[in-house]
């Protein structure tokens, strides 16, 4: 009985040894000795070759990878779902208390980041939208954006680049923006940039180079017309869209491309991008948490603003100084025109100036303990409490001083979510206030020192 030889396999078929490497950040194919790599499996066939074919045989280049768009399809869906919800609670439909508690709250800015330690607030911002005209073309940005994004880097790689974009965005607007944001758009951004960043990564296939430059070219036309549109638009947060463009662009180019096939390097990356996309997504929380817990970072620049008819001064914020208010009649500062909490200074009768300033339709004012004791000054506090309820959804402090000009009121005024962050920002305000004799000599002990 004769034995059938095996017949010699294509060399085709295989790739010859080579000592090409991945380079961080391009998108090149990890091949090893003599495989060809496919989407989806390994044909180890060179050994089966004759030695003196195997060299003769030039290397055979390995088609892209495309990744199935999941986490893309998700994206779009959560963004999509939330404005339905959002349209049904203007329309009157009755949801879930959460549901109206994210569309009435779901905001970022300094206030919720810095001092109300809402680490939450980045992503909740992305799904609350002023209206259909708003929600519609990010949602179709995004769409399509994500789509190409995880198509060309990989699940792993939009996570990484959807976490940077929100968290660059997100603390843009709350440390620079006056005002805070709502809307979907600093993601779309941050996946434009993505899409634009991604078309560079490409190194190895210069037709496959060309076609991701004339896809990202493409896009500059549409998507910066819609940029020069916001422009004109008022309450349009350019900080955050330039934020965001500028981390999703960085994300794209940093994030290392995922494995052609399925192996353990490619569960590693997975592991590696959810882990480095999860912290992203924690940042400005962390962030937010451990400035807000400083007064002289949480505070920025300072500005020495002098008390009317008295030696006394103030060290407000700078972000303060350019929002005057009043509060019972007196001369108030707060850190944004949307913001419920404030600081008061000024001059006036020796009845409590804080209950004047709350209207009996806020709720209802009981005397509490203040958290202060100056000695020299008297001290007083209330808790604004809600009749319905029974829940404290304010509190105002107040401290008085009796001199030859009048009698001087200094206090504040928490706002609705009072935090330990925002009592000691302004505590700081009053830091340069000094108990002074009437004839205007020199102190001699700080408030600083009396807290």
């Amino acid at each position: 009985m004769t034995r059938r030889r095996a017949p010699a396999p294509d060399p085709a078929r295989w790739r010859p040894r080579h000592a090409r490497r991945r380079t961080p950040g391009r998108d090149s194919q990890r091949v090893t000795d003599n495989h060809r790599v496919d989407a989806y499996r390994v044909l180890v066939i060179a050994p089966l070759c004759p030695p003196d074919t195997v060299t003769a045989v030039p290397a055979v280049p390995v088609p892209p990878v495309r990744h199935r768009p999941v986490l893309a399809l998700l994206l779009t869906a959560a963004i999509a779902v939330a404005g339905v919800a959002q349209l049904a609670v203007q329309l009157g439909v009755q949801l879930p208390p959460p549901v109206g508690l994210l569309f009435a709250d779901g905001s970022i800015g300094y206030d919720a980041l810095f001092l109300d330690g809402r680490w939450w607030r980045p992503w909740t911002s992305q799904l609350v939208h002023g209206g259909p005209l708003h929600l519609l073309p990010n949602l179709a940005v995004i769409a399509v954006m994500a789509w190409r994004v995880e198509r060309e880097l990989g699940t792993g790689a939009l996570w990484v680049v959807t976490a940077s974009s929100v968290a660059a965005g997100a603390l843009g607007i709350a440390w620079l923006e006056d005002l805070p944001a709502i809307g979907s758009s600093v993601l779309a951004f941050g996946l434009w940039g993505a899409v634009l960043a991604s078309a560079l990564r490409v190194q190895d296939a210069p037709d496959r180079r060309r076609r991701a430059l004339r896809y990202a070219l493409a896009t500059v036309p549409l998507l910066g017309g819609l940029f020069a549109a916001s422009l004109l638009a008022p309450g349009t947060t350019h900080v955050g869209h330039l934020c965001g463009l500028l981390g999703g662009a960085g994300a794209a180019l940093g994030v290392p491309a995922a494995e052609p096939a399925p192996s353990p390097l490619r569960r590693r990356g997975v592991a590696r991008d959810l882990a480095v996309g999860l912290l992203l997504a924690l940042a400005p929380g962390l962030v937010g948490a451990t400035v807000g817990g400083i007064p002289s970072l949480a505070g920025g620049r300072r500005i020495a603003v002098a008390v009317d008819g008295t030696p006394a001064s103030l060290s407000l914020p700078a972000r303060m100084a350019r929002h005057p208010t009043a509060f019972a009649g007196l001369p108030a500062w707060r850190t944004s025109v949307a913001s419920s909490g404030l600081v008061f200074a000024g001059l006036a009768g020796r009845s409590a100036v804080a209950p004047a300033g709350i209207d009996e339709a806020e709720g209802r004012l009981v005397a509490d303990e203040p958290d202060s004791r100056w000695p020299g000054w008297t001290d007083r506090a209330w808790r604004l409490v809600d009749p319905a309820t029974g829940r404290t959804i304010d509190r105002i402090e107040e401290h008085l001083r009796p001199t030859a000009a009048g009698t001087l009121h200094v206090g504040w005024r928490l706002g609705e979510a009072g935090s330990d962050h925002r009592r000691d920002l302004f505590r700081s305000v009053f830091d340069p206030l000094r108990p002074w004799s009437e004839d205007g000599t020199e102190p001699r002990r700080s408030a600083a020192e009396a807290w």
